[in-house]
Parts: structure tokens; sequence; C-alpha cells
């Protein structure tokens, strides 16, 4: 969206005129796309990004679309392992240019979590909530409250207060960041891409078998 960046640093302002908040940078890429049309082979070149400026920043939020927001949160929690600050990823069902919007609530939240809280995961903050990311799923289009975590409680909740949930927060490991593109090359020739009609990933038959027999993929406890 043409001069996106200006019209949210504007509405940041205007709010934190009431309400302080985290001084950010916004950066845009250069080229932005409905998330919708998103493939898996842009997960690196996101996770890219944030490493290329991740000892500027006490914290990330990634600005993202619905559609396919717990898959790139997911993706990001397996390349970015071991990671020593939060990557929050939020969006909104309304645009932020649009009236009604959830977008600046949502965003709000995201970035006083993203900066003054000692979280070391990659999380989504959609409705006054904050994910685990690789444990949620989108569950509405039209609701503001669009997803949750149904194998994982919200490590945080907003009410009159952020309240963070500590005990629920992943422990501090090694830094081990993967990046590794997710092309079909790279993946010995079989496809992952996005179904049309789902919204989610899937592979061929060859791929599947080529990741089944993968010895240096080795399965992770949950906490």
């Amino acid at each position: 969206m043409a001069g996106f960046g200006y019209l949210l640093k504007r509405r940041l302002g205007e709010t934190a005129a009431a309400t302080p908040l985290p001084d950010c940078d916004v950066i845009e890429l250069d080229r932005l796309i409905d998330s919708a049309n998103l493939q898996p082979a842009q997960w690196p070149a996101i996770a890219g990004e944030l490493v290329r400026r991740w000892d500027a920043y006490n914290g990330f939020v990634v600005l993202h679309g619905t559609d396919t927001m717990v898959w790139t949160a997911s993706a990001l929690s397996f390349m970015l392992r071991g990671l020593d600050k939060p990557v929050i990823l939020t969006g909104a069902q309304i645009p932020l240019a649009t009236p009604r919007s959830d977008a600046l609530e949502n965003l709000e939240m995201a970035l006083i979590l993203a900066a003054q809280h000692p979280i070391r995961e990659v999380g989504i903050c959609f409705g006054r909530k904050l994910l685990r990311g690789n444990r949620s799923r989108k569950i509405s289009t039209d609701r503001f409250d669009a997803f949750d975590s149904p194998n994982y409680p919200p490590i945080a909740e907003a009410g009159v207060k952020i309240v963070l949930h500590h005990e629920l927060l992943l422990a501090a490991e090694p830094k081990a960041f993967f990046l590794r593109s997710t092309t079909p090359r790279r993946w010995g020739g079989g496809e992952c891409h996005f179904d049309d009609g789902r919204r989610k990933p899937r592979m061929d038959g060859e791929h599947r078998h080529r990741v089944w027999l993968d010895r240096t993929l080795t399965p992770r406890a949950p906490p």
C-alpha cells in the first residue's frame, strides 16, 4: 500500500499523545504482497530482514496479513531458534485506513510487548491476546478475536493492564538461527506451496518422503 509507512507513523503519533508507546522505526519491504499470495520461499526473506537488524533493536513487530500469519509465525519460530528477544506478528481484520479498524489496538499491544517484556519467542498478538506463534490457528474471518491456540494458553492478555504469564514463556536456549531457503530446489525437487482453498502449505509425496528420511530433522518435545 503506497504511503502505508507514513500513515502508520502518523496514527501511532496521534495515539502516543494520549498513551506513551515505545519508540520504533517503520521499515517497509521493497515489494509488498497480499498475504494470501505468500509462499514458503518468502519466509527466509522475512527472517533475513530481522537478522540483519537483530542487534539494533530490543524486539520486532512484523505486520502481516491474517490469511497466512500463523504459517509465517510457525516458520519463523523454527528459523530463529534460540532467539533472545521478541518477534511478534500482528495485523488487522479491518485495514488501518478504514473506520472501526482494529489495527492500532493490535499494534499498540504488540509494540508494548516487544519492547518492555522478557519474551524470547515468536508470537501472534491479536484480539487482546499474545499467542505462541507455532501453537496458533486462525478461527474466524470476521471476528476481532480471529486467532486462538487450542493446545496452549495465551502467554499474555490485555484488559485494564497487560498481564504477561511468565510461567508460560520459553526458557532461554543457545541461538541456532537457520535460514535455509524453502524453494523446491533446496528441498530436493519437491513442491512446497499453499493450497489455494484452505490456505495451508502442502507438499508432494516425494517432498514428504525426503523430509521423513532426513536425519538432521529431529523432533522437539513441547515445553
